[in-house]
């Protein structure tokens, strides 16, 4: 697709913050793409592949601390929101979004 690095995503096993009972857990974190590269597919993709991944490992579900500039491309891909919005120092507003899994 693009022959050089252009985002990052990161995505492991963890129980969501509301509910730690709920093993099958995964949450992404960390993810960002280059400016060039937004509105051309690769958010989608990358996230896509991390709700793939996850799948494959047995999760049920997964969630985020969205920024809140964010949430929509969240929203257009099935995530909803749980919470009330909170400051992470530094970086801004958030929100946590989540979604299960399926095929």
């Amino acid at each position: 697709m693009f022959d050089v690095m252009c985002g990052i995503a990161t995505v492991h096993q963890e129980p969501p913050p509301w509910d730690a009972t709920i093993e099958s857990g995964w949450r992404l974190r960390g993810m960002a793409t280059t400016a060039g590269v937004r509105r051309r597919g690769v958010g989608t993709w990358m996230l896509a592949t991390c709700m793939q991944h996850a799948w494959e490992q047995g999760g049920t579900l997964l969630w985020c601390n969205a920024r809140v500039e964010a949430s929509d491309f969240y929203r257009v891909l099935g995530f909803e929101p749980r919470d009330d919005r909170f400051i992470i120092d530094g970086v801004g507003e958030h929100i946590v979004m989540w979604r299960e899994l399926s095929v």
